[in-house]
């Protein structure tokens, strides 16, 4: 996996259900660093996102349910069980520790955000 060249057909914004918006803010800012603030939007429960400075945009939606059955996304991490650490001191659950994939494509894992989400990690190492 590797960062996208911008233009068309590529992933542009993601959104994350999310009951409590600022509270999801703040474990995605304790553990990836991402920054977040509430939307213009005031008549909205809902708060963007951005991953890192001109990175990719996205925004926890308030109006959304958690589904236990949804996508899931992965995020690309340097260091899986550092980062499984610090999921669970900001209050999310380790799902699926560090395992390798197939075919030399790298190791994943999955965790619980602290509003219910799976969410994946990646990385080459």
């Amino acid at each position: 996996m590797s960062n996208q060249k911008q233009g068309t057909n590529i992933i542009c914004y993601v959104e994350i259900p999310a009951t409590n918006p600022e509270k999801a803010a703040g474990f995605y800012n304790a553990v990836f660093g991402w920054t977040a603030k509430p939307s213009s939007l005031t008549e909205m429960n809902y708060w963007m996102f951005e991953t890192t400075a001109g990175g990719m945009l996205g925004g926890f939606d308030g109006s959304k349910p958690v589904r236990e059955d949804g996508m899931t996304f992965f995020i690309n991490v340097s260091d899986i069980d550092h980062t499984l650490s610090q999921i669970q001191k900001a209050g999310g659950t380790v799902e699926c520790l560090k395992e390798q994939i197939g075919g030399g494509y790298g190791f994943s894992a999955t965790f619980r955000d602290n509003q219910g989400n799976r969410i994946g990690l990646w990385s080459d190492k």
